[in-house]
Order: C-alpha cells, then structure tokens, then sequence
C-alpha cells in the first residue's frame, strides 16, 4: 500500500523498489490522495506497464488516514506491506516478511531495521535497528512508537477485525493500528535492513508543528494505556509518560499519576507476558530507560525535588524487589542506551 500526495520527487524510485523485489507475487495498491503535481501521472505510467500496480484515486485530498482507511478496505492480499511514497523497500523485504509470517501464525504484525538516506538519496546511516522481541516491541508500542511505517507488513484481516485505521486520527495514524494490533496476536521484527527511509524537509513530520502532532501521538497512547490498566487515565497524564518526547510534563502530580500507571503496566506484562526470568530482565530493563528517560526531561523543572522519592522507590523496586542487575546491562550497552554517565549514576544512588 503506497499512499501517495503530491509525491513526484520521489515516486518513481519508490516504485522502482517494488518493482525490484524478488518476491513477485504482490498487488501493488497505490492511492492518489487528490496530488496536484505529477504523482498522478506517475501512477498512470506504472499501472498501464505492471499489472501487479493498482490505482485508486481521489478528486481531492482526503487525508493520509482515509487514503490508508479505503487501501486496507480494498487490498486484496492476505498481508499489507506499507511504503511510505518518498521511502525505498529493499529488494528482498517481501520475501523476507512473507516468509516471517507464513511460518510464524501467531504474528499479525512485522517490522524490522532500516537504513537512513538524505534528499539526495545519499546514505546518512547503513543501519537503524529496532526492537526485535514481541515483549520489547509490545512495551515501546504501549507508550510510543518503534518501528517505521515503511517496514511495517501486517495481517490484513487482523487489521479489519480490529478496526483498521481510526479517521478521527489525523496523524499516527500507524501507530494507532500498531497498537490496536497487540490484543490480536504477537509483533516481531527481523533484524534486515528492509527499507531505506528518507529524511527530508518535505516529509509529514517536517510539514506540521510538534505539538500538533504530539497531541495525537498522546491520545493513541492514552487509548492504550486504559485499555491495559481498566481506567480512565488523564490526556495529561499519558502526555507526561509518552516516551518518544522530550518535553517535560505539564505538572507535578500528572508525572506522580504517570509513574504510578507505569509501575502497573510493568506488573501486568510482567505477570502476562514475561514467562523467563530473562523476560523479566527485559522488562525490567524497559522500565529502568522509561525512568531515566522520564527524569531527563523533568529534573529541571522546579518541582522535580517533590518527585525525587517516589522516583527513587521504583528504582528500588526494580533493583531491590525484582532483583535487577541494571549495571551488567547499562554499562555494556553504553552509550548505546543514550544516556551519559552522570544519568546512570543516579541508579547506583541509595534511596
């Protein structure tokens, strides 16, 4: 599924890696969203020399979450791939992903790593990875997002049966999906590069100001969070523990009800979905970056002193109840956890 509007930069090497990948037995779905440049003609050109191509187009622009809305409803494939329309997919990431899926029933949602390229299509970074454990995905998806959209394949009727795509998210819209996605089955990734993805002044997130962008990414995580916990939970408070963010909370007592909502979503998937003392580790381990990352972004604010104590007993709770040797995994991944020495050094305080 390629939804596309006012694209033509891009396009053709886009559809070019579709073209390219040695997995032929595709549709490829492309949704004009109303282009007023050349994408249109572009998607003409393609469709009248493949077969496999597909157009459907809109007299106006609909918005990139009806244009994915009206691709799901008409896919006529058992799995959806998704390319974003300026991004590239490697030649083997339907063979790969197909294969992925078709031996692995009980995933109904298939990321992996990618590869960072400029404008110009030069390589800014050979390899990008993401979590690969359905735990660690399932964990970052509750309160973000991990995976790009352009490695995303996913079951179709997963998908449907879950609701598909929300219209009344404008924005994050796949994130959304994703994480409607976790009640239906496991998520995964492979770790194979499969798409190149660009990073341009053009692109969606580039167009829109942060903070309007942040407000939806807010409410999915907020949607998932009650789903989990049986509660209503605050926009504010699911604002304040959004992890792809760094902005800090918008008061005290919202990061207080946060952190409390934190701790009972860690017990939960460690009661339900952490079957090892391994599992549990990485979950713990989870918990321990979401608590540095919360204390990051806060520790200025005039009001973080008030928090120090409670901060401090989940940190023990993770050490001292759940017996979590943090220092075997920060000190050997550093730097790769991002996060300097003077933050890890917080943990090794006493309470």
């Amino acid at each position: 599924m390629v939804a596309i509007y006012n694209g033509e930069k891009y396009l053709p090497q886009c559809l070019d890696s579709l073209i390219r990948q040695s997995f032929t037995n595709f549709e490829a779905l492309l949704i004009d969203d109303g282009s007023t440049d050349k994408s249109l003609e572009i998607c003409t050109k393609y469709v009248s020399q493949d077969s496999r191509f597909r157009l459907i187009k809109f007299k106006k622009n609909r918005g990139l979450t009806y244009a994915r809305h009206v691709g799901l409803k008409e896919a006529r494939g058992e799995y959806v791939a998704i390319l974003d329309a300026d991004d590239i997919s490697l030649p083997k990431r339907f063979a790969w992903q197909a294969s992925y899926l078709a031996s692995h029933p009980e995933t109904v949602l298939l990321g992996g790593y990618y590869g960072i390229i400029t404008e110009a299509g030069k390589i800014k970074r050979r390899c990008k990875r993401v979590p690969l454990s359905d735990l660690e995905i399932r964990w970052r998806l509750t309160f973000g997002n991990c995976l790009i959209h352009s490695t995303v394949m996913y079951r179709k009727q997963a998908a449907i049966d879950c609701g598909g795509y929300d219209l009344a998210i404008l924005h994050g819209e796949d994130i959304e999906l994703h994480a409607k996605l976790l009640a239906a089955g496991k998520v995964a990734a492979i770790p194979k590069n499969l798409c190149l993805w660009r990073t341009h002044q053009q692109s969606m997130t580039k167009q829109f100001a942060q903070d309007n962008l942040d407000k939806y990414y807010f409410l999915v995580v907020q949607r998932t969070m009650q789903s989990l916990v049986k509660k209503n939970i605050p926009f504010e408070v699911a604002a304040a523990i959004y992890f792809n963010t760094k902005n800090p909370a918008g008061d005290s007592s919202f990061l207080i009800h946060g952190l409390t909502i934190l701790k009972e979503i860690y017990e939960f998937y460690s009661n339900n979905f952490a079957n090892t003392k391994r599992e549990i580790d990485l979950l713990s381990k989870m918990f321990m970056i979401h608590l540095l990352k919360i204390r990051k972004r806060n520790f200025q604010m005039k009001w973080w002193r008030e928090l120090v104590p409670f901060w401090q007993e989940l940190k023990q709770y993770l050490i001292v109840d759940k017996k979590y040797h943090w220092i075997r995994d920060f000190i050997n991944q550093f730097p790769h956890c991002q996060f300097s020495l003077a933050d890890l050094a917080v943990l090794g305080k006493k309470k």
